[in-house]
């Protein structure tokens, strides 16, 4: 039996929802109210994990129920501000003469009364003036504090992903009055008569709103909810799923005096009321057009042996054994009680990330969580790992005889990824199958409703850059969308000491919103400095301390120990001193002269019988440099060079053949391993790929990238090795010359890392001259080297004659961290423990400076402390056409290499698609600050006469393209800018993209 319920003439005449356009359907607010009542029930019952629920019970000091009946009525009135003149004159629609028009007309038939002008306000907003009718009811007719009945209030006044203002709300309920309905009784007996609607629907009572209020909705709790209203109202206000209704289809006099139609049952009342039976069927019909998968639980592990888990999951070898640090981890992640922080330091190769996982897995099983977000560096790992996970995913989900559960990879070019698209085109025809009742049987699915860069994020498994996490601290619009999908989940950031100081603003902060949701975090580092440790350990514990605790333990005085596990149980933290795999290996480190001519030289002679090299350049521009010699010298076809300056497809292949070459299955015995080659690369080098060099040659760098660098020489075991190259050996470049003993590096390092990090980590490695070598022991001296270059006693190790410098550059280096701490703060989110202490809501959730008045995102507002570049795609004007480059293509899919692409209609989507990964970003030195918009400028007239039909591909729309023309066997563009400066834009496949301007050297970055 449904519930039948009583609505005055005034309330049902309002409009919620409209077409805006000329075929004039609309939808009554009271409607979309029931719509999102219902739809909110569902997300709780169906979607939301239990570890969410948990979490809003634990905060708002309740039972599930009861948060779950807050969270129905929060979605019913969250558009109670459409309730007003101001909303309900404005227009919704085209006459048939072409004039815009509003629905004020019904309302008005109904008794509710436009005051003069009331009808002509376009503020304040309807978000804020819910926001300011909340309020008003909750003190005027409960009796409620302000501060308290704002806590609920911000929630839906954040429904459009921008926080109000106080001075907004006040302005709303202060200075117009009349456009609010607040001077007018029966506009106010129509709010709170849709107030009243709401918490029916609910089925709370005015006592059990009180009694929810008593103490303010905490900022955490606040968010998450504000985050579930948005989604439930998105779901709620698809027409597809919950459509409108033809205005002209209704006599809406005859309806309002209690008149009935077959057609249209829901805006039926009769003299008992409206009867959700028909809204219930509406809501459910609505409900499976969304296709919302449900969330993805665990069932607790049973008891099972580490080796058996870490087999099932990942398809050991047989008689594979595990690390210690795999089998601790796991170990401990099935003894904590309160899961929370994990942090495992271990060297390079020790199986961190599978360990990640296994633990992830127990975690979310204990905690009910609704799957797992795995956060790195770059686009390159993020990439690199989408694939490990999505096996891991294979068997996890395979073992659960579960549905599919969603999966999704976040970043600017997840589409060009081939894994990750066949997964999105797999889950299309899974879902044309079921439709007709068959089944692919897929373990995981991309979700239609879950798919861009605002919603994908939701889904149960997430792959992604790091940014993805760190913008759930960032004042962006719909940011409590974003701090949803990682309340949901567990989430896991591999090289967690990647992270400059800006970076680091926004980790602490993520960290401690984190915490304070009680999520469990899992951080994975090779080269942890101790102090990064404890500051990560310590934002996450403040967050968690948000529950009521006044004091925050301190992670200080943690072990230097290598291997470390660091983790929380509740608020007590611990830490396990892990056993050493019994992996060592010892490299000989030496400095050696910069010159490219010695580099030769080192090369002719270490590589004489034969070897694969390495060499680790800190900037494009020296890579370049070093491959265009080695290439004359050894030979083009035994020299691959690796940047991030070729096109998305050329750096693939590259990175492809380097793993078919390099990778652990490669040997000489089976032909795939070289008998000679160098790689040059930059720090994709040290990161991104499982690659085994006989001998590297690596650039200095701070003492943390060092030891990742010196991890790719040796990496894997090997039954012989060249002659010469039996011990693993290291030489270290970049220092131009030596003054009265001091270094100089070379152009352009000190730009990429600070010049007191160059010196202490030369320091720690007791590497003072030219001359200098030390033999380094990995993992032993790790630990201990990473500890003492980023400790207080860093200076201790600097050469006495360098004791001025290294001042002067300590002093630049602070104030540089004081600058990007400082631009941090522009668009940072609050600390949601001073949130909680100062009894804060949403409302000024966010700076003045933050946003627009129009809502839009505006400003600095990025996770990432570097400079604005430019991507352009690169393709190849000949004979006045427009093609591919002459070595990219896919004959297989019916493309050939150097395909024409069409200018005159829209390419066909294979040929767009691979031009769209054909892109390239230009330089810092091309897209500086200061003409950065004439260069685009430059190019958008460059591309003009080409891209007109491309505005039609969902490829190429949009896309800035340069055109290159062949000269002298090289590929070039020129791009004028002001005062003459021209910039030559050159490409070839063995050495990607330069830049030089007028007749100087390749710009240095």
């Amino acid at each position: 039996m449904f519930l039948c319920l009583q609505l005055s003439k005034a309330a049902r005449s309002l409009w919620g929802k409209s077409d805006y356009d000329e075929r004039r359907a609309w939808l009554p607010l009271f409607v979309h109210m029931i719509d999102s009542s219902y739809v909110a029930q569902r997300l709780w019952e169906d979607w939301l994990p239990i570890s969410t629920k948990e979490m809003l019970s634990r905060t708002l000091g309740t039972d599930n129920a009861t948060s779950k009946a807050f969270f129905v009525f929060i979605c019913a009135v969250h558009d109670i501000g459409k309730a007003t003149p101001a909303f309900q004159g404005q227009p919704c629609s085209w006459s048939v003469d072409g004039d815009k028009v509003s629905l004020a007309w019904i309302p008005e038939g109904a008794g509710l009364n436009f005051a003069a002008g009331s009808r002509d306000v376009r503020s304040p907003k309807h978000a804020v003036a819910g926001q300011a009718i909340i309020e008003k009811i909750m003190q005027d007719s409960f009796g409620v504090k302000m501060r308290n009945a704002r806590s609920v209030s911000s929630i839906v006044g954040c429904h459009h992903g921008k926080p109000p203002t106080r001075f907004d709300v006040r302005h709303a309920k202060e200075e117009t009055p009349a456009a609010m309905g607040f001077d007018d009784d029966a506009w106010l007996a129509a709010q709170k008569e849709l107030f009243s609607l709401s918490l029916n629907l609910a089925g709370l009572t005015s006592e059990n709103l009180i009694a929810l209020v008593r103490e303010v909705v905490a900022p955490q709790a606040a968010s998450i909810l504000s985050g579930m209203l948005i989604m439930c109202d998105w779901i709620a206000s698809n027409a597809y799923a919950f459509p409108l209704i033809p205005l002209e289809s209704v006599d809406w006099e005859y309806l309002l005096d209690g008149g009935e139609y077959e057609s249209d049952a829901i805006l039926n009342c009769g003299n008992e009321g409206f009867d959700l039976g028909t809204f219930y069927e509406r809501g459910k019909r609505g409900w499976e057009r969304t296709g919302l998968f449900p969330s993805w639980s665990k069932e607790p592990l049973p008891a099972v042996e580490a080796v058996a888990l870490y087999k099932q999951r990942f398809t050991l070898p047989e008689g594979a054994t595990l690390r210690a640090i795999q089998r601790d981890a796991l170990s401990l992640a099935q003894s904590i009680d309160e899961p929370g922080l994990m942090i495992i330091e271990a060297p390079m190769g020790e199986g961190k990330t599978e360990a990640a996982l296994a633990v992830a897995e127990v975690f979310a099983a204990k905690v009910g969580a609704g799957g797992v977000c795995v956060a790195l560096p770059t686009m390159a790992t993020t990439d690199a790992m989408f694939s490990r996970v999505h096996s891991w995913l294979d068997h996890l989900l395979s073992s659960d005889n579960a549905r599919p559960g969603t999966v999704y990879l976040a970043h600017g070019k997840a589409r060009l990824n081939e894994e990750y698209e066949g997964i999105v085109r797999e889950s299309r025809y899974r879902k044309g199958d079921m439709d007709h009742g068959g089944d692919k049987g897929l373990s995981v699915e991309v979700s239609d409703w879950m798919f861009g860069s605002k919603k994908g994020m939701l889904s149960s498994f997430v792959v992604c850059t790091v940014d993805q996490v760190l913008m759930g601290a960032l004042q962006m619009k719909h940011l409590a969308l974003r701090q949803l999908s990682l309340v949901n989940k567990v989430v896991v950031i591999d090289e967690c000491h990647a992270y400059d100081m800006y970076m680091r603003q926004y980790l602490d902060v993520v960290l401690e919103w984190l915490g304070s949701w009680h999520v469990p975090v899992i951080l994975l580092s090779a080269t942890l400095p101790r102090t990064l440790r404890e500051e990560m350990a310590n934002s996450y514990l403040s967050g968690w301390a948000t529950d009521g605790s006044s004091s925050v333990p301190s992670a200080t005085n943690c072990e230097i120990s290598y291997p470390l596990i660091t983790y929380t149980d509740g608020l007590d933290i611990r830490q396990k001193d892990v056993r050493a795999s019994g992996r060592s290996s010892r490299v000989e480190a030496q400095l050696m002269s910069d010159d490219v001519e010695a580099l030769v030289a080192l090369m002719k002679e270490r590589l004489g019988q034969g070897g694969c090299a390495g060499v680790i350049c800190d900037t494009v521009t020296r890579a370049q440099e070093v491959a265009r010699v080695l290439g004359d010298e050894f030979g083009a076809q035994n020299v691959t060079l690796v940047h991030a300056r070729f096109t998305d497809l050329d750096r693939m292949q590259n990175e492809l053949r380097l793993r078919e070459m390099l990778g652990p299955d490669s040997t000489t015995e089976n032909g795939k391993r070289p008998k000679l080659h160098i790689v040059v690369g930059t720090q994709v080098l040290e990161q991104s790929l499982d690659i085994d060099f006989d001998l590297v040659v690596s650039d200095i760098a701070p003492v943390d990238l060092i030891f990742q660098r010196l991890g790719r020489c040796h990496r894997h075991a090997r039954a012989s090795r060249p002659a010469g190259l039996y011990e693993a050996r290291c030489y270290i470049r970049g220092i131009s010359e030596w003054k009265n003993g001091v270094p100089i590096f070379s152009k352009g390092l000190t730009t990429i890392y600070e010049k007191a990090s160059l010196l202490e980590s030369m320091s720690v490695c007791r590497l003072f001259s030219l001359t200098s070598a030390v033999s380094l022991t990995l993992p032993a001296d790790i630990s201990k080297l990473v500890q003492l270059a980023y400790g207080d006693e860093a200076g201790s190790a600097i050469s006495d004659c360098w004791g001025e410098t290294y001042r002067a550059a300590c002093s630049r280096r602070e104030n540089n961290c004081r600058e990007k701490r400082l631009r941090a703060q522009h668009c940072l989110l609050k600390s949601v423990r001073e949130m909680t202490m100062n009894q804060e809501s949403l409302t000024d959730w966010y700076s003045v400076s933050s946003l627009r008045a129009s809502g839009e995102d505006y400003g600095p507002r990025a996770v990432r402390d570097t400079q604005e570049t430019v991507e352009v795609i690169l393709l190849l004007k000949k004979h006045g056409s427009i093609n591919l480059l002459p070595w990219v293509g896919q004959p297989d899919k019916g493309v050939e290499f150097g395909a024409s692409v069409p200018v005159d209609e829209v390419p066909d989507s294979r040929v767009a698609k691979i031009a769209a990964q054909s892109s390239v970003r230009l330089p810092p030195s091309l897209c500086r600050p200061d003409w950065v918009e004439e260069v685009i400028d430059a190019l958008e007239q460059i591309g003009a006469p080409f891209v007109g039909a491309w505005q039609e591909s969902p490829w190429l729309q949009g896309r800035l393209v340069l055109p290159l023309q062949e000269m002298n066997s090289v590929l070039e563009a020129r791009i004028t800018l002001g005062m003459g400066k021209e910039w030559t834009i050159s490409y070839t496949r063995d050495a990607g993209l330069m830049a030089t301007v007028d007749e100087e050297e390749p710009c240095d970055d």
